[in-house]
């Protein structure tokens, strides 16, 4: 679709259309898109300013519509490491926020480890993993989606 350059890194934006999917909240399957920025050169720390990339998509012409759920997600391809995130909303009034870590190793990428703190580990047609890192529990939010909680 693009890129996008933000926080000190380039992006490649891409579009995948999930058909016959399960719905994050309520029942049945759906048909949607899937809008996702991967960045194209490794980094050990950094800032990812989410707003950037919402701001591309929007250029594209990606319909954002209405969010039902945000992933940052770490991966390591044949090699090892951990991540520590936090959550806040940047701008002004009130905010909200959480905070999550995480540990595993890749193997081209496949793995065989548990899922971190806030990721999926569950529900029905979910093919990841099935358990949390240590320190979370795995919880049904319905029967299409379960997520690790602290």
């Amino acid at each position: 679709m693009g890129t996008v350059t933000s926080d000190g890194g380039t992006y490649t934006i891409w579009k995948h259309q999930q058909v016959n999917q399960p719905a994050i909240a309520g029942s049945g399957l759906y048909t949607f898109w899937q809008y996702i920025s991967i960045r194209n050169s490794p980094r050990t720390s950094g800032t990812i300013t989410v707003q950037n990339h919402f701001d591309a998509w929007s250029k594209l012409g990606m319909n954002l519509g209405s969010m039902n759920l945000q992933v940052v997600a770490v991966e390591s391809w044949s090699g090892s490491g951990s991540a520590s995130q936090t959550v806040s909303n940047g701008g002004s009034g009130s905010s909200s926020g959480g905070t999550g870590t995480g540990t595993g190793t890749g193997t081209g990428g496949s793995s065989s480890s548990c899922s971190a703190v806030w990721g999926q580990c569950g529900g029905q047609g979910w093919a990841g993993a099935t358990c949390c890192a240590s320190g979370s529990t795995c919880k049904a939010s319905n029967q299409w989606y379960s997520q690790c909680l602290p």
